[in-house]
């Protein structure tokens, strides 16, 4: 597979993304959706539970749609979000749920908008949607204004539905086909191999994988390298610890403003990693070189594809050059291609090691739908502020001035 730059997975994303949306949605193997009537819930009440463990078990959808992985996200870091959540459930005739959408209230301005519960932190956002129904476009709409009816003095003036991938697991989400248009942000993934060393040989040239031995030989010459998961809570809590300290540091000397500073998103964390009644919303896994955490990585695994959440490395001179986080990368997707995982995806965001290792462009759009005048204003203001960000990004120039400036900006803002 031909490997992707980053300015070439920037284009080619974008390209992908229209393509998506201009080309007819295929429904004739899909049945009309039955939608009897729209509940809205303010809580995790038995009946959201229910309707969620039913179209969880079978809609395509990511590990952010779990509830293994929202509900710790919405206890701990709802609110510091700005979101107050409420799910929507479309019933059919015979009570049976249909689909099920996870959103937030937020205030932006004297603007009142409905988004995808998740916040930053959720890479895909998508709706969950028994499979072989079409919810076409008239459905939707009828769907979300029932949905607003029923908030009362909380009703929105839009719906703003944003990083939805267009497509999951073979099947096409149909709220693209809303008023739409490409999102500002890439997501990369790639299809793996049973056998780790061929997926590796396709995607490293020899020179670099013989480099990344000698790599590897001289960390565990420090101490011998282990790779794991952690099997208890003390466990766990040192790898945290490790992960913390590691991210803070790295941001701090970049003058990047991270939400990682929160104490809520270590809980956040820890409580999704703990497996629980709904599974396990997050997996650690960290690479030792002796007693030293040098590298940690999270993400989560729903329905065969992995996906990366976030990672850090220890970034001290002579640990960082021999590339603890792509050695640590490399251990998980062996790990995973042993275990017959399909597809693995390193989320939102470009890097090195995302082009190296996942060259497959994951288009992701935004969708949005107006209630009110005051909400049409509003979407038009953020579908030019967000092509604005997308013509930026896709400007390597212009993106890394932005960059430059942001960080001088934080500075300034954080100096004594």
């Amino acid at each position: 597979m031909r490997k992707l730059g980053q300015r070439t997975t920037v284009m080619m994303a974008r390209g992908a993304a229209l393509r998506q949306r201009e080309a007819p949605t295929e429904t004739r193997s899909l049945e009309a959706a039955p939608v009897a009537r729209v509940d809205l819930h303010w809580n995790v009440t038995s009946a959201v539970l229910e309707a969620w463990a039913q179209l969880e078990a079978m809609a395509p959808c990511s590990i952010y749609q779990t509830r293994a992985w929202l509900l710790p996200w919405t206890r701990m870091l709802g609110q510091k979000a700005g979101l107050k959540p409420f799910y929507v459930i479309a019933r059919g005739d015979a009570d049976q749920p249909l689909a099920l959408l996870c959103l937030g209230l937020r205030r932006i301005g004297p603007f009142k908008i409905a988004a995808f519960l998740g916040g930053k932190d959720s890479n895909f956002n998508l709706p969950l949607v028994r499979p072989g129904l079409d919810f076409d476009p008239e459905t939707w709409h009828a769907l979300l204004l029932d949905a607003a009816n029923l908030m009362g003095r909380d009703r929105p003036c839009a719906f703003l539905l944003q990083n939805q991938p267009a497509e999951w697991s073979g099947q096409a989400n149909s709220l693209a086909r809303l008023t739409a248009q490409p999102s500002p942000n890439v997501a990369l993934g790639t299809t793996l191999t049973p056998v780790a060393e061929t997926f590796f040989a396709e995607k490293l040239s020899k020179a670099t994988r013989k480099k990344l031995r000698r790599k590897e030989t001289r960390l565990a010459a420090r101490g011998p390298l282990t790779y794991r998961t952690p099997a208890t809570a003390h466990e766990t809590a040192a790898i945290l610890d490790a992960f913390f300290a590691q991210k803070t540091s790295r941001f701090r000397a970049q003058n990047i403003v991270s939400g990682f500073d929160d104490p809520a998103m270590r809980r956040f964390i820890e409580a999704a990693s703990v497996p629980g009644a709904h599974g396990t919303g997050i997996e650690l896994h960290a690479l030792y070189s002796g007693g030293t955490v040098v590298a940690v990585y999270g993400g989560g695994m729903h329905r065969g594809c992995w996906s990366g959440m976030f990672n850090s490395f220890d970034a001290s001179a002579d640990i960082a050059r021999s590339s603890p986080g792509d050695l640590l990368l490399m251990a998980i997707m062996a790990k995973q291609c042993a275990a017959g995982t399909k597809h693995f995806d390193l989320g939102i965001g470009e890097a090195r090691y995302k082009a190296t290792f996942c060259g497959d462009v994951i288009p992701l759009f935004d969708s949005f739908v107006a209630l009110t005048p005051m909400g049409r204003v509003f979407l038009l203001i953020e579908a030019i502020a967000l092509r604005t960000k997308s013509g930026i990004k896709s400007h390597h120039a212009l993106f890394h001035l932005a960059r430059r400036l942001q960080a001088s900006w934080h500075q300034r803002k954080t100096r004594p």
